[in-house]
């Protein structure tokens, strides 16, 4: 069986499709993940600063109108 007809050939080929699959599913996962991340880490940004300016419970943090001790 010449090289490049059925064996290794189509054997490779499969191989790199596989490959390139995966890779894909790999970069979309990623991407998936860094934005639900940064999406989390915006709300937490959010919520902290909205606690903060309210001047709530915000973990010993004086916020607006907070009388600041000396």
């Amino acid at each position: 069986m010449p090289y490049g007809t059925d064996g290794p050939s189509a054997l490779l080929l499969g191989l790199l499709a596989l490959a390139a699959l995966l890779t894909a599913a790999g970069a979309a996962a990623a991407a998936a993940l860094t934005a639900a991340l940064t999406a989390a880490g915006a709300a937490l940004t959010a919520t902290g600063r909205a606690a903060r300016h309210a001047g709530g419970n915000t973990g010993g943090r004086a916020g607006r109108g907070a009388r600041r001790l000396p």
